[in-house]
């Protein structure tokens, strides 16, 4: 968090400049970390002796001389800071009286020079200068030696005794050196308590936390270290709720919002990102303690990190294999929702394809924006991405080609796993899918045939493909049909992962899975979701026929564990919950389909925010919801486990019948607002006329809760259709 450059250090103060053979007295230490005061070595004792300074006047001017250690002070700055636009008469003669005492007392630190005089010191005899030089070796062991920053830091803290050059009231000619100090000591604080976060200290920090960020409400840093050590500590709601804090105080106090990074942050905590957890925590568990591994995936579809625990279609992932191979443009798995296509795509073919070195295999979803997921997908399937390829991509219809042959050495091929194809019919914009689409065919139809592409689509989807001509002519000549799995396929795929990981069926119950299961259309999300819950649930190191009866068997486990999990909440988080699954829907009129969520437009929500990140949590806990990152963002982004849970859950199946015309609606008015916001607010992108009060309408009835920028998009159209009401009242009344 910190930046090991902040410390304001002055090169000219820290002695360097020093003529050669100049003596310093060790005796004398001068210290401004607090009231200012001259200390010497007490010979006779352990300690220090304090000199006297003379009179608030004597005292002020070493004090603007110590400002500006080895730097020339000249004898006007010294009078106008005694005496500002009045000096007296003798004004010079009382200054060289002033610096003749104190050199008396003090000695060689205090010298004529020039048109003026200097404090010459170092680190050693002026506690400023050893504080910063402390806390930028403290500061620099940050990341390497966090436990020996913490301690150097620390001992620079222990330096100051008070505010910097306490006790001289307000002067123009000081206060600039003593904000300069405070700056630095806080920067010191703040990096001394990110080396004790990364020590793991975040129980320790809270309380001093606590109080730092009541002290210095405006300090953003302190306010994201605060966050941290509350959601380390487990207290994730208070870490939400100090956020919100520092959002009000910024707004109500200053007119702005809190920084992207503190935004960010927020975001992570809302759906608790590993990568806020301490790093290396999970090391400290040795491995024999460890608990064994569930190695069933629930709703999710295997990702290639599963690849280890993928069985049942290696016959059919050969066969896609070869198809590639055998110079195939285009290959679709096409099969129901349900049937296995995204796990076979992303354990199964990319996996295969990637293991031979003249294939570059890239994974991707559409989203709504697709040509910023292709970039993505594209940069990090090679080894020396550049910075970005947009521009190239969207530039012409052969923009894929142009970054193909940038992007990839001498005979490779690329090879475009792109799963959900759907989302081009259900969550991009009409003519973006077009330009989409072109982009991609023109790809695979280069005669140098560097690029293939391997899609799923679902099957209900698969007339709307054949609507896109240049689409359906390479369609059609390799679909592949992900149909169920036989019986041996679905004891191979519930078996063998148990198998690694030491675990065994209770006899009877894999009859009885594989009898619910077996013929099936749309079964193995439900089949792999009673694997995980059985596993969990095991005794010992089987897998039982009882824990079966207690899920329901297969067709009721995703309903009763969604159930469970909403009735686990209370009201406020129900209702969060609620919210939450409807904008992870989309209602057309081919039915409903997922979208992906991002974590920032559920903060945009007139919602209390811990009970979503409650909500989000347990979902994800029951193996319903997944989270993972934008391409593009990098932001939390949440997605539903699998589309069964649209159809298997009673609760969420009557949301949607209850609001279905309503919901179908949205979709399109988020796309306005988003075009709305693309131009800059444009006052010509705001409806009126008949769809302003057709919208006016619907959002007295949808169940949706909407964005601030959604309710602002209506809320200006509503006030521009009123202010040309009003000129047309006024040109009328003057007829």
């Amino acid at each position: 968090m910190a930046d090991t450059s902040r410390i304001q250090a002055d090169p000219a103060s820290t002695g360097q400049s020093r003529r050669a053979g100049e003596r310093f007295d060790p005796r004398v230490r001068f210290r401004v970390l607090g009231p200012l005061c001259a200390v010497v070595a007490d010979p006779g004792e352990a300690g220090v002796v304090e000199i006297g300074l003379g009179g608030p006047k004597q005292q002020l001017v070493l004090a603007l001389l110590l400002t500006q250690p080895n730097r020339p002070v000249s004898t006007d700055i010294l009078i106008d800071g005694l005496w500002g636009d009045a000096p007296p008469a003798s004004a010079r003669h009382t200054v060289q009286g002033y610096v003749s005492e104190l050199r008396r007392v003090v000695g060689d630190a205090i010298r004529r020079e020039g048109a003026g005089y200097v404090a010459r010191v170092d680190e050693s005899t002026l506690d400023s200068l050893e504080f910063e030089a402390m806390v930028i070796e403290g500061e620099a062991g940050l990341a390497a030696d966090p436990d020996s920053a913490s301690t150097l830091l620390r001992a620079a803290e222990a330096l100051w005794r008070g505010e910097p050059f306490e006790g001289f009231g307000d002067s123009d000619a000081i206060d600039g050196e003593r904000r300069r100090l405070a700056e630095n000591r806080m920067s010191a604080i703040e990096s001394r308590i990110e080396a004790e976060l990364a020590l793991g200290r975040h129980g320790e920090l809270v309380g001093e936390l606590d109080r730092l960020t009541h002290e210095h409400r405006y300090r953003e840093e302190l306010r994201a270290q605060h966050m941290v050590a509350l959601y380390r500590a487990g207290r994730q709601a208070e870490a939400l709720r100090a956020y919100q804090h520092t959002r009000s105080v910024l707004a109500d106090d200053l007119g702005i919002d809190p920084s992207p990074g503190l935004r960010r942050l927020e975001e992570q905590i809302l759906v608790q990102d590993p990568a806020l957890d301490l790093a290396g925590s999970d090391d400290t568990v040795a491995d024999v303690d460890r608990p064994v591994v569930n190695p069933y995936k629930g709703l999710r579809p295997f990702s290639a990190q599963d690849v280890d625990d993928f069985f049942g279609r290696e016959r059919l992932v050969d066969h896609i294999v070869g198809l590639v191979d055998s110079g195939a443009d285009l290959v679709a798995l096409v099969g129901p929702s349900g049937s296995g296509k995204s796990s076979l795509l992303h354990a199964g073919v990319g996996p295969a394809l990637g293991g031979d070195p003249t294939w570059v295999a890239a994974t991707m979803l559409p989203g709504s924006h697709p040509f910023d997921e292709l970039e993505a997908a594209l940069l990090r399937a090679v080894a020396r991405p550049p910075a970005t390829i947009i521009d190239d991509l969207t530039d012409t219809e052969s923009g894929l080609q142009r970054v193909v042959l940038r992007l990839l050495d001498e005979g490779q091929r690329l090879v475009l796993l792109v799963d959900q194809f759907e989302e081009l019919f259900t969550l991009v914009d009409d003519s973006l899918a077009r330009s989409f689409l072109t982009c991609l065919l023109t790809a695979i139809n280069d005669p140098r045939g560097r690029v293939r592409l391997v899609i799923s689509l679902r099957a209900d989807f698969y007339e709307e493909a054949l609507r896109h001509p240049d689409l359906a002519r390479v369609l059609t000549g390799n679909v592949v049909n992900v149909i169920p799995l036989d019986l041996d396929s679905l004891e191979a795929a519930a078996v063998g992962p148990a198998a690694r990981m030491g675990v065994g069926f209770e006899p009877g119950v894999l009859a009885a899975l594989l009898a619910d299961v077996a013929g099936q259309p749309n079964a193995l999300p439900l089949f792999q979701y009673t694997l995980a819950e059985l596993f969990d649930r095991r005794a010992g190191s089987e897998l039982t026929s009882s824990a079966y009866e207690e899920l329901g068997g297969l067709r009721q486990a995703v309903g009763i564990g969604a159930e469970e999990a909403y009735r686990s909440l209370d009201p406020t988080q129900q209702e969060a919950a609620r919210q939450l699954f409807l904008r992870l829907m989309v209602v057309g009129d081919s039915g409903v389909t997922r979208r992906r969520v991002t974590a920032v437009e559920l903060l945009a929500l007139d919602l209390d925010v811990v009970a979503m990140q409650v909500a989000v949590d347990v979902f994800v806990r029951h193996r319903l919801l997944t989270l993972d990152r934008h391409p593009t963002s990098g932001g939390p982004v949440i997605d539903l486990a699998h589309e069964a849970l649209l159809t298997e859950w009673g609760r969420l199946r009557g949301w949607i019948a209850d609001h279905r015309d309503t919901l179908r609606r949205y979709p399109p008015y988020a796309s306005l607002v988003e075009e709305w916001l693309t131009s800059g607010r444009d006052p010509g992108f705001l409806l009126s006329g008949a769809r302003l009060e057709q919208y006016a309408e619907w959002r007295a009835v949808v169940p949706i809760a909407l964005t601030a920028s959604e309710r602002q998009f209506l809320d200006e159209a509503v006030q521009a259709r009123g202010a040309l009401d009003a000129v047309e009242a006024e040109r009328l009344a003057e007829q």
